[in-house]
């Protein structure tokens, strides 16, 4: 009787740790009349953007001796905003430039919904989703022997920023040398203000979307505080992952701590994944359930571009520790889109699904196109887990 009642307490705790695994509900989208202090900051913020825009143009317009026509209006109106597209492709060389001269090295670049990704077999161009609460981005990681430290990252952040207002420099320096026809100046003022826009805005310390500025980032690397540290760690570990460096291999006192001072969603989420792929890489169970049980609710606290990596490695881990053809069919549809392809992650999974569900003929084919994406994986690190895990069910078919 004894051995029947500590057989149900078990199967109760393993049914609640199995729920506790499951997606979350999308939330309701919040009212539009919702007020509170982060709205009025960013039209704060905002305003200083415009502000820092609307003296600029009147220090051009006053060198100039302008006497403004609509047309001139029109012209520059247009060029602010199709310059805005080339200077945030500036604004992301510059990170890129600044990052690689400090010893860091890019593996991907997205300007709208458009990405440069370089995976095992090179670089490669492909189209994902739009970045909600961004334009771009450019991903980079300390080279092998390179530890990485806060100087790299207080370069790499200003390097974007520096680019534009460069860039912005160098134009309104153009147009009080030379004095162009009216309708060039005014195309020329309206692509020099969108680059110095770019420049102020992205130093102002704001989140969009659950992303942090270029002047957040600095203002906590600054501070020294544990959010800028817990970053420095997470950079050298994707460093150690892009040279080949598997994550049951890095190094334990790189590790970062998960508890930072803001509690940010996507920098803590991003921290319990480190740790949930190294506990599946060292074949830690109980770490790794305890580690995804704290990840799957933040699905919908992260910004929408982290969710599909967040998906991928909840569902590995059930793959790997929990299969249940059911949980794992909850989180697959959350495994699309991204900032990065996970195409190979995606096939892996659907593989791992069709096996469960005893489709043996499916599953072969989804193995098949995962490895077939295998070049696409960024990290050499990551791309030995998934080598391996594909082997595992070659042969559970093979069997």
């Amino acid at each position: 009787m004894n051995g029947q009642v500590q057989d149900s307490d078990a199967s109760t705790a393993a049914e609640a740790e199995r729920g506790a695994l499951w997606p979350p509900p999308e939330p309701a989208p919040l009212p539009l009349s919702k007020g509170g202090w982060k709205p009025r900051l960013r039209s704060a913020l905002v305003f200083c953007g415009w502000l820092a825009l609307g003296a600029a143009f009147g220090y051009a317009a006053t060198a100039l001796s302008w006497e403004i026509s609509g047309m001139q209006w029109l012209v520059g109106t247009l060029a602010f905003i199709f310059a805005g597209w080339l200077n945030l492709i500036l604004h992301e060389a510059g990170h890129a430039l600044a990052g690689i001269a400090f010893g860091q090295r890019a593996y991907a670049f997205g300007i709208g919904s458009w990405r440069l990704e370089r995976g095992q077999a090179g670089w490669h161009v492909r189209k994902g989703g739009a970045i909600s609460g961004v334009g771009g981005f450019a991903a980079l990681a300390p080279r092998a022997g390179r530890a990485g430290s806060r100087r790299d990252m207080v370069a790499f952040l200003l390097g974007g920023p520096f680019a534009n207002l460069l860039t912005g420099a160098a134009g309104l320096a153009l147009l009080h040398c030379w004095q162009p026809p009216a309708l060039l100046a005014a195309a020329l003022v309206g692509a020099v203000l969108s680059a110095l826009l770019l420049g102020v805005v992205n130093l102002l310390p704001f989140r969009s979307k659950g992303w942090y500025s270029d002047g957040l980032n600095l203002l906590h690397l600054l501070r020294n505080n544990a959010s800028a540290r817990a970053r420095i760690q997470a950079t050298q570990l994707l460093g150690l992952s892009l040279a080949g460096v598997r994550p049951r291999d890095w190094p334990p006192q790189l590790l970062p701590d998960t508890d930072t001072e803001d509690g940010d969603p996507a920098l803590v989420s991003g921290l319990l994944a480190l740790h949930l792929v190294c506990a599946i890489d060292q074949d830690e169970r109980e770490a790794a359930d305890l580690l995804a049980q704290r990840l799957a609710p933040m699905l919908y606290d992260v910004p929408e571009a982290m969710r599909a990596a967040l998906a991928v490695n909840i569902a590995f881990h059930i793959a790997c520790f929990r299969p249940d053809a059911k949980l794992l069919a909850a989180w697959l549809p959350h495994c699309e889109g991204g900032l990065l392809d996970v195409s190979a992650q995606r096939e892996l999974l659907q593989a791992e699904h069709r096996l469960l569900l005893g489709d043996d003929a499916a599953a072969a084919e989804h193995l098949a196109r995962a490895s077939d994406s295998m070049h696409r994986v960024q990290d050499a690190g990551s791309a030995q887990m998934l080598a391996d895990r594909i082997q595992v069910l070659r042969a559970r078919l093979a069997g």
